[in-house]
């Protein structure tokens, strides 16, 4: 099993390191054997060998634009033009928007990871999404497919799960559908431990979520083999989702503002703190993954350093 540290790698994380000799010590002084990165824009690395694997950028809400749903894009944005100039491409065209960051991956890493789901800013809250797991699993395929014809790479194309519309892991039918609808052969999952627990409102403990999470894997039991991956991290934040689902806020006009209110308010619910039950232990025997991320929060590259080696210490790595 290979471990990473979650990175974003951006010009501004990097300001905390004084060379590349710096970084590298970093992130071996954490235990693990390398990042797994997300890029902001094109930034490239000069020790490419840290690279384990690519997380790619995506947008919490495309499919509206992608199927030209114009009343609810106007909706969501206020206008078709402010909807054209986010999305940067045509609808038909939209898988383009990763092509940048899978080239990276491919040559860079071993893996590259997508978030698998969609949702408006305007129903987060509320999670009432337009589009059920179903359409959003059959729609993600159509667009995948796109992204992946023609490509022989062998890196691995892992889809990772969320809490609302998409890949959640609660409809095994639809995993299955997935799975044998992704057109590569290198494809698996990537199981996220913190988004399988906000799926769960009934949580109030780490103890209760990881046994929450053990139980799905259970219920998932043909699919194990094709979960290569973890993004460990543990959540105690569900019940929130859940509660403003029934006394959702005033609504919010204007698309900025409505994005960055979600944005700080998503930290309460998906909280991404390090995994402190022995239970964990449990899942990474249970599912064997070839690739394990640790994905908790951090404020500094001293407090990522702090939290990364006591969570290798409490999985005993």
């Amino acid at each position: 099993m290979k471990t990473s540290i979650s990175f974003i790698l951006s010009n501004y994380t990097l300001k905390e390191y004084d060379s590349m000799e710096d970084l590298e010590n970093s992130i071996h002084s954490m235990g693990v054997d390398g990042m797994e990165v997300v890029r902001v824009g094109d930034i490239n690395l000069e020790n490419t060998d840290l690279i384990n694997g690519v997380h790619l950028p995506f947008f919490t809400s495309w499919m509206d634009y992608y199927l030209q749903n114009t009343d609810h894009l106007v909706k969501e944005f206020g206008s078709l033009e402010k909807a054209k100039s986010f999305y940067g491409y045509a609808p038909d065209k939209l898988h383009k928007y990763y092509e940048s960051d899978l080239k990276f991956a491919e040559d860079y890493g071993e893996y590259t990871v997508f978030h698998l789901a969609n949702i408006a800013t305007q129903n987060y809250l509320s999670s009432r999404s337009y589009y059920t797991s179903k359409e959003v699993i059959e729609t993600s395929l159509e667009m995948i497919n796109k992204l992946l014809q023609n490509r022989n790479s062998k890196n691995l194309f892992l889809l990772e799960n969320l809490y609302y519309s998409g890949l959640t892991f609660l409809e095994p039918k639809l995993t299955e559908q997935l799975i044998e609808g992704l057109e590569t052969d290198h494809k698996g999952f990537m199981l996220d431990t913190g988004h399988l627990m906000c799926t769960n409102p009934r949580i109030r403990t780490e103890e209760e979520g990881w046994d929450y999470v053990l139980d799905i894997l259970k219920m998932n039991e043909p699919f194990l083999k094709h979960i290569r991956g973890i993004h460990l991290h543990a959540t105690t934040g569900s019940h929130l989702y859940h509660e403003i689902k029934e006394n959702p806020p005033a609504y919010i006009k204007d698309f900025d503002e409505r994005f960055k209110y979600l944005y700080d308010h998503v930290g309460e619910i998906d909280q991404h703190r390090i995994a402190t039950s022995d239970k964990v232990n449990r899942v990474l025997d249970l599912v064997q993954p070839d690739f394990l991320t640790l994905e908790f929060k951090s404020n500094s590259r001293q407090e990522q350093e702090i939290l990364a080696k006591r969570q290798m210490e409490i999985l005993n790595l």
